[in-house]
């Protein structure tokens, strides 16, 4: 970001104040009146400093519910796991896929791996799986998928919290339940209910993509 859109607010307040009203007291009390202001400065930079890829949505998410961990957006898929990020990955929709001839393998030509659809695990990637006419007719996909870990869920967290901090727990931190699910997958499929979540995601995601949320 550019040094002329990152204001010193300290230096700016003086400079505004006439000198004979430059005291303490005036100070304290503008920036007290201008705290607001300040805190929306700083939401907006941040929000322009990233954007709708997938690297920046997945530093975003991050920060804002993991912050155990620092963001590395150069590490591999198996690290991300092993480190419990919430990443972003492909959506499991069926593709048409080649299936090579024994004669073709002899060739060199070497062929995808090939899952059930219940055999599909994070470690696998985004997994081949033969599908049949329901996938085509039945099922809907979305355009990508958001894997979290399960640790991050507060919702045991919750028992014996209530009022105030109940409420601050549930808009800073990740709540999410279970929901069915009809394919069977080793990836479980997760509601989350943290409003904040899918507010970063409708801000910085392209026009008209879906996801869905798994936990692993």
């Amino acid at each position: 970001m550019k040094n002329y859109m990152t204001l010193d607010w300290n230096k700016l307040l003086l400079w505004l104040f006439p000198p004979t009203l430059r005291k303490k007291r005036h100070v304290v009390w503008m920036h007290t009146m201008l705290s607001p202001l300040f805190s929306l400065y700083q939401e907006n930079l941040y929000k322009m400093q990233h954007s709708g890829q997938v690297m920046y949505l997945e530093k975003v998410l991050n920060e804002q519910f993991n912050t155990a961990i620092s963001y590395n957006p150069n590490i591999s898929l198996q690290d991300k796991i092993q480190q419990k990020y919430i990443y972003i990955a492909e959506s499991l929709q069926p593709t048409i896929q080649h299936i090579y001839l024994h004669e073709e393998h002899r060739l060199g030509y070497e062929a995808p791996l090939v899952y059930r659809r219940n055999e599909v695990t994070v470690s696998s990637g985004k997994g081949l799986y033969l599908v049949e006419t329901k996938d085509y007719t039945e099922m809907e996909y979305a355009d990508f998928r958001i894997l979290i870990p399960e640790a991050l869920n507060i919702k045991e967290k919750l028992t014996g919290v209530s009022g105030v901090e109940k409420i601050q727990k549930l808009v800073n931190e990740l709540y999410f339940e279970d929901r069915p699910n009809p394919q069977n997958s080793a990836l479980a499929p997760v509601a989350v209910k943290t409003s904040k979540f899918h507010e970063l995601l409708r801000f910085y995601k392209l026009t008209g993509k879906t996801y869905e949320t798994y936990k692993y």
